[in-house]
């Protein structure tokens, strides 16, 4: 979540999805798949 800066609307609620190179498990399947981060990351 984050504010605007003029801070006058609502908070925005939003997120990010990344993305990587495949590893050989999906490789087959997609050109990419989504990175997985430790919960500590």
């Amino acid at each position: 979540m984050w504010e605007s800066r003029d801070k006058c609307e609502k908070p925005i609620i939003s997120c990010t999805v990344l993305i990587t190179t495949p590893n050989t498990v999906l490789d087959e399947i997609h050109d990419r798949m989504p990175v997985i981060l430790e919960p500590r990351d």
